[in-house]
């Protein structure tokens, strides 16, 4: 639920709210996909580009099987270049 607030939040552009929204549901899901990529997203919209980073590094790590063609897959690796965790 908290990861459906926080996509809510995103559209409204309230990035502090989203923030909080994912931090809430990772604590309920501890890992998940979803809320650490809402998590880098929410740090790359805001402008927190270290954050992001490390965000989608975070993600990538925590589904090291995801299917590749996942746009959030492709997403995370353009913005971490060819350098990321899945591939290391």
């Amino acid at each position: 639920m908290g990861e459906t607030e926080a996509a809510a939040l995103i559209k409204a552009k309230d990035y502090a709210g989203a923030k909080a929204a994912y931090d809430a549901a990772l604590a309920e899901r501890p890992n998940s996909g979803f809320g650490l990529y809402g998590l880098a997203r929410v740090e790359e919209l805001s402008g927190d580009t270290a954050g992001a980073r490390q965000g989608y590094q975070a993600f990538l790590k925590a589904w090291p099987a995801a299917d590749p063609a996942l746009p959030e897959v492709i997403h995370a690796r353009k913005v971490l270049g060819a350098e990321t965790v899945a591939t290391r």
